[in-house]
């Protein structure tokens, strides 16, 4: 069975967890889920589609609790890991490190403008999370 972790990758303050976030919730609409509110923001959410599972974790920041969620979706053999890290640092190198269980680590950069009032901001997110909910589905048919 081929492993994936997508995984968003950018500086601080890029809306990395507001992606994952809007992931969580398009995922909410065609499967079911078990979820565990991590922080006041974040959350580790677990997704069961055709006896395979996908992961979402919005923790990014180099936090102590990152490297733990990510084990979780290891050991309850997750097919799909989606998360977020920083551009480099601990964050980086905990996910990269997923290469020792078989994940094939796939990074992409969300939507992002620091223009405030861009016209088209509105559904950046929206639309990346979008992009990321199709290529998890698509890597579980594989």
């Amino acid at each position: 069975m081929s492993k994936y972790v997508l995984c968003d990758t950018a500086t601080s303050d890029c809306g990395k967890t507001q992606t994952l976030l809007k992931v969580i919730e398009r995922l909410q609409l065609i499967a079911d889920h078990e979820e565990i509110q991590i922080n006041e923001v974040d959350k580790f959410a677990i997704f069961q589609i055709n006896n395979n599972i996908i992961v979402v974790e919005t923790l990014g920041d180099p936090v102590p609790d990152f490297n733990e969620y990510l084990m979780r979706a290891v050991e309850i053999e997750a097919k799909v890991i989606v998360c977020a890290s920083r551009a480099s640092g601990y964050s980086f190198m905990d996910v990269y490190n997923l290469r020792d269980y078989e994940y094939e680590v796939i990074r992409f950069s969300n939507f992002y403008s620091q223009t405030d009032n861009l016209p088209c901001k509105p559904f950046l997110i929206d639309d990346m999370a979008q992009a990321v909910v199709q290529l998890a589905l698509k890597l579980l048919a594989l």
